[in-house]
């Protein structure tokens, strides 16, 4: 909290706001910085909602900091080239997560667009913390890094929907009958990245990994272990005892196949009636 403090002292035009577990530090002005209120509201809701999807292997002592810069160029100077693409990114060398300003569009799609980038990486830096610096695999986390960019947060209360983005990019991939859910399982993190080295192909595994998430976290008839309602919680819990993402995969899945899971999926994906029934269903209830 004192570095993030100690970082813009002296620096004409940023300012600090904090919540009990995050500090945010920005050079947005004006009716561009109100959106500051916004997400500041939005962050501890959040974080409870990190927590009961994902529980910490113990006690978080960190603060968690975001750093929201209102030039892109100055964001792109700050994370380095390797980042410079990037809209958001979590940088766990600095302990910090930085967002890139939206140049373009109205300034609600402004705002929308640094909420929605801010919910999708404040679950990787949430994540970090609460696995002790071991990353789950990445279709899990991305999986759910995605999967919090639907979530909207209302009177302290986080509900999710589909997000129309990665929604398109998966319904193309059910009806092309792409899922690749076996690779998807066992990507690395750079191999996701790379996308087979197109923009398009780095889309569709984010599409991949929401989709399966979305199933795994909000489809309503598929909470008995027979199914797969069951398989991400077992993913973690195997991935805290062993640290592997290979072994919690097998772990997840037990006497049930890939193949299985890909056609639960896409006969979910493709019933109104299930997805209807999806948009509805908590999947924080009953998780303290």
């Amino acid at each position: 909290r004192q570095r993030a403090i100690d970082s813009i002292r002296g620096l004409p035009g940023w300012s600090i706001s904090e919540t009990p577990h995050y500090v945010l530090v920005s050079d947005l002005t004006g009716s561009r910085a109100r959106v500051i209120d916004q997400f500041r509201g939005d962050l501890e809701p959040l974080r409870a909602a990190f927590e009961a999807l994902a529980p910490p292997v113990g006690p978080i002592q960190a603060v968690s900091v975001i750093r929201l810069f209102a030039d892109g160029d100055d964001y792109a100077r700050y994370v380095g080239p390797d980042h410079a693409w990037t809209g958001g990114a979590w940088i766990p060398a600095r302990g910090e997560l930085v967002v890139r300003p939206r140049d373009w569009g109205n300034l609600r799609e402004q705002r929308a667009w640094i909420l929605q980038t801010i919910y999708h990486e404040a679950f990787h830096q949430y994540l970090h913390y609460a696995m002790r610096g071991r990353i789950p695999g990445v279709w899990y986390n991305e999986g759910h890094a995605t999967f919090f960019e639907g979530a909207e947060v209302r009177n302290d209360r986080v509900t999710f929907d589909e997000e129309p983005r990665h929604a398109a990019a998966f319904e193309r991939l059910v009806r092309e009958g792409r899922l690749e859910f076996a690779r998807l399982l066992s990507m690395s993190y750079p191999d996701f990245y790379r996308g087979g080295g197109t923009d398009r192909g780095r889309s569709e595994n984010y599409g991949r990994a929401w989709g399966l998430t979305y199933y795994l976290r909000k489809h309503p008839g598929d909470r008995a272990p027979h199914v797969f309602g069951d398989v991400a919680d077992r993913y973690l819990a195997e991935f805290v005892r062993a640290g592997d993402n290979g072994r919690a995969v097998a772990a997840a899945l037990g006497d049930r196949t890939v193949e299985q899971l890909e056609a639960a999926v896409t006969a979910f994906w493709t019933s109104p009636t299930a997805r209807r029934a999806a948009r509805r269903f908590d999947p924080l209830e009953g998780r303290d």
